[in-house]
């Protein structure tokens, strides 16, 4: 079973950096000519085109992002969203490193 998943992780892999290229070359283009237009229009149109582009290319290596909550915040307030020391990204970089504990927050950032 190890084997397997090994050889369809790889599959998968190589799916996701071929798939994420092509795309990218294709999107390339249009989202650089937003650079040319000028003021918070170009930037509002960079970031549609990203954003179409990068739910397409999640839901066809099947990772696709889904969001809940949104309920919870008005439109027109600033919020400042925290997450703990034990996240996803946690996890991840605790089996890339191989070690027992990361403690990410060591140093004090207050004044």
């Amino acid at each position: 079973m190890k084997i397997i998943k090994e050889i369809l992780g790889r599959i998968w892999a190589l799916w996701g950096l071929l798939s994420f290229a092509s795309t990218f070359f294709i999107i390339f283009i249009p989202s650089m000519l937003c650079y040319l237009i000028p003021g918070k229009k170009g930037q509002d149109i960079f970031i549609a085109i990203s954003r179409i582009w990068m739910t397409f290319w999640l839901h066809i290596i099947g990772c696709p992002v889904t969001v809940n909550g949104k309920e919870y915040f008005k439109k027109d307030m600033a919020y400042i969203v925290t997450y703990g020391n034990y996240t996803h990204l946690h996890a991840g970089l605790k089996l890339l490193m191989k070690t027992k504990e990361i403690n990410f927050f060591k140093a004090s950032f207050c004044c």
